[in-house]
């Protein structure tokens, strides 16, 4: 029977002819007396699930004791399952014989797919903690999962199987048959003879041939589930991987009925997150994938439409029935997206991370988030996405989302902590956690980056339009008409259906726009420029909006706790100062901007010890310099237009101007002797990540010695000599260095020339 038509019965249906029907798992037991069956299987289960609720309080120096405790229940368990399969094959056996061959197989086998796709992970080593009664020990390429070479632990009953590995294996032996009838092992099949009826009854009346072998697979399956969770949470992962690729092989065949869907949901997850924590992303994304297509056909084809999946307790104890089976159903498919966006990113595939990143949010707003925290972080970091495309709206209105989503949870704080206030309980007053407020500041930071993408676009827009015609500029704006255009139309498509899933889009090359069930966004996007900004009011807004958000990520970002943070987010202010001088017509409001740009810099860098910092302190040294150098090339500006004009030098600029060379390239100097060892010497090369910063130093350095304003002659020779001296120096260092020549391209330009023409200067002032 093919996997999409299993029909796999009820456990509870499943009874003898003309018996009154008794549950599978009652009659699975293993009897201590064949006559009197006892109910050792959920009683066992009952055991684990109790001490893996005691889990939670183990104290931290020993924080696994109950989950071994745990792990012994399910070790016996599992023995006793793998000797009862040993005898349904045995049976099977001794029945397929009697019979002369003629018997009808109605169960579904497992597939090839499953069993080639774990090949050689059954054979691992296990941990100190492993159970030697595992299942999957068949080392051939054939064996059958239905097949247990499961070898028991040491409390396990003298009927467990053991490990002898000759063909004249004990009764407790596996079968481990690789002739073509070995098919038989993985399937309830039915012969009936005299002899047969016979040799059955000679295995001490402990197999009713009555009773579905499948529901023994299944519950086999869900015990390696278990077994290979609890490993993976005391951090023994091969040992856990082992059983959760059993675990893979023996539900396969039963994935789309409403028994199995869940456990195999939940085991492939299992795998794919086993996998990719050790960067094996290739080899977890089928797992993963394979969730999602057996998730989607039971939902839409499958039993789904008629039966609600049972829990994966509910298998071994009835008792425990799960209240909601579909909507644990629908929480493991949501994870199954989370992993999948995880893995598509690792792989570089951003397109369909942010797919399923997209996807995975939708349906956490659908079925109820957890933890709002989290959902806010991964929804404003969706915004990154839409930045890299330039689609401003999208990447707004997931901020917007994100800003709305963490309201809600500090609502939900102070609503607690007045209630806490309230019963005169003000020492357990609720409050955020670190983790929460760092999320909180996160977010803002997200804020910061979306104000400085925007503003540094719609620079990029004014240059490129500044270099075409008027015939040029009109083409390339309506372009950009256009685009938006249809960036609008599909964001309404998008819109148009509430629980679309962005992974369904198969055909699309990249997430059309996002709605997210969730009010309050209209507040956050209410006058933020979505689009390139043209003049000084709208930047002003966008720099606002950062310098905000900068305000409140540095509440936890300080710089004694959090130094990396917090000098990031210095660096930030201060390009955006950057950027909106770009559209400030005030020559003197720039230079203000510019002047604090460098205060903030330099103070910042007073603040650490270069000893600890040192890659930092370079940094903020240069971009203080920088900032310096676009101070004073708006002083130099006035000072050559007040030159040309025939007015009088302003002593008082003169002077400006020659202090900030000083400021200038004393911050360029440190910069560059930070390179050199504890003696003094600078390296003969330079490492590829510091090259261009250090001949950048070099190079305005000599510019600005060329730039020193003095009526002296004599000293304007020697400024000269030094500012060729470091050209040439340039020139010679790009030479040594072919891979700098391609890195320094312009400045390596403007180097030679002055190589050449500052000789020819020094000659006129010297003649004059």
């Amino acid at each position: 029977m093919s996997d999409g038509e299993d029909q796999t019965p009820n456990i509870s249906d499943v009874g003898s002819d003309g018996e009154e029907e008794t549950s599978a798992v009652d009659s699975l037991d293993l009897p201590k007396v064949p006559s009197e069956p006892q109910p050792v299987i959920p009683e066992l289960y009952s055991k684990f699930l109790e001490q893996q609720e005691k889990s939670e309080d183990d104290p931290p120096e020993t924080p696994y004791k109950s989950k071994y405790a745990a792990r012994k229940f399910l070790r016996e368990l599992h023995g006793l399952l793998a000797t009862e399969l040993d005898l349904r094959f045995r049976a099977l056996d001794i029945s397929s014989t009697s019979s002369e061959g003629e018997s009808t197989c109605s169960e579904p086998t497992v597939s090839e797919d499953a069993s080639q796709r774990s090949a050689g992970k059954a054979g691992e080593d296990s941990s100190e903690e492993a159970t030697v009664g595992m299942a999957g020990e068949d080392n051939s390429e054939e064996a059958s999962v239905g097949m247990a070479g499961e070898d028991s632990s040491k409390e396990a009953s003298a009927g467990k199987v053991g490990e002898d590995s000759s063909e004249e294996a004990s009764v407790g032996k596996a079968g481990e048959d690789n002739s073509e009838e070995a098919s038989a092992a993985s399937s309830t099949c039915t012969g009936s003879s005299s002899g047969g009826g016979e040799n059955v009854a000679s295995t001490g009346g402990l197999v009713d041939l009555q009773v579905p072998r499948n529901i023994l697979n299944m519950l086999l399956g869900h015990l390696h589930l278990q077994l290979g969770t609890n490993y993976c949470s005391t951090e023994q992962t091969s040992e856990g991987e082992r059983n959760l690729l059993k675990a893979y092989e023996y539900l396969t065949p039963y994935r789309k009925s409403s028994e199995c869907i869940l456990g195999f949901v939940l085991t492939c997850n299992q795998i794919g997150y086993v996998l990719s924590n050790r960067m094996d992303h290739k080899k977890s994304l089928p797992y993963l994938k394979e969730a999602e297509d057996v998730y989607t056909q039971y939902m839409t084809t499958g039993e789904g439409l008629t039966r609600t999946p049972r829990g994966v307790h509910e298998l071994f104890v009835p008792s425990l029935k799960s209240e909601d089976g579909i909507a644990e159903l629908h929480r493991g498919h949501t994870h199954t997206l989370y992993f999948l966006a995880q893995v598509f990113k690792e792989m570089d595939q951003t397109d369909l991370s942010a797919q399923y990143c997209s996807a995975t949010l939708q349906r956490q707003l659908k079925n109820g988030v957890e933890d709002g925290y989290d959902w806010a972080l991964n929804c404003g970091t969706l915004s990154c996405y839409f930045l890299s495309q330039c689609r401003y709206a999208d990447a707004l209105y997931c901020l917007a989302a994100s800003s709305c989503m963490l309201s809600q949870q500090a609502r939900q704080v102070q609503s607690a902590a007045a209630a806490a206030a309230a019963a005169g309980g003000s020492e357990s007053t609720p409050t955020v956690s670190e983790d929460n407020q760092r999320t909180v500041a996160s977010v803002s930071r997200l804020w910061v980056v979306y104000a400085m993408n925007l503003l540094d676009d719609s620079k990029q827009e004014i240059e490129l339009l500044s270099r075409l015609s008027e015939e040029e500029v009109a083409a390339h704006l309506k372009m950009r008409e256009i685009e938006k255009k249809r960036k609008d139309a599909a964001a309404a498509v998008s819109a148009g259906s509430e629980d679309s899933e962005a992974h369904d889009n198969a055909s699309s090359d990249v997430l059309k726009s996002v709605q997210f069930a969730i009010e309050g966004t209209d507040a956050y996007v209410k006058d933020v420029p979505t689009d390139y900004v043209a003049d000084f009011d709208q930047a002003r807004q966008l720099f606002l909006l950062g310098q905000r958000h900068i305000e409140l990520a540095r509440k936890y970002f300080s710089l004694d706790d959090h130094c990396t943070d917090y000098v990031e987010l210095i660096q930030n202010h201060s390009k955006l100062f950057h950027r909106l001088a770009v559209f400030e017509k005030d020559s003197d409001r720039v230079c203000k901007m510019h002047r604090r740009r460098a205060d903030m810099l330099l103070g910042t860098a007073l603040c650490l010890n270069p000893q600890f910092y040192l890659h930092i302190v370079r940094q903020l040294r240069f971009e203080a310099a920088e900032a310096l150098v676009s101070l004073l090339d708006i002083k130099l500006e006035t000072f050559d237009r007040a030159k040309e004009a025939g007015e009088k030098i302003d002593q008082k600029l003169a002077k400006k101007i020659n202090m900030l060379i000083g400021q200038a390239r004393e911050q360029f100097e440190a910069f560059y002797k930070s390179l050199s060892d504890l003696k003094g010497n600078m390296p003969e090369t330079l490492s590829e990540d510091i090259a261009r910063p250090a001949l950048l130093c070099k190079f305005h350095i000599a510019r600005l010695h060329s730039k020193v304003i003095t009526l002296n002659p004599a000293q304007r020779i020697q400024n000269l000599k030094v500012s060729l001296q470091l050209h040439k120096e340039i020139v010679e260092q790009c030479h040594k260095q072919d891979d700098l020549a391609k890195a320094f391209q312009v400045e390596l330009e403007i180097s030679r020339e002055m190589a050449i023409l500052l000789p020819r200067q020094l000659d006129l002032l010297s003649k004059s």
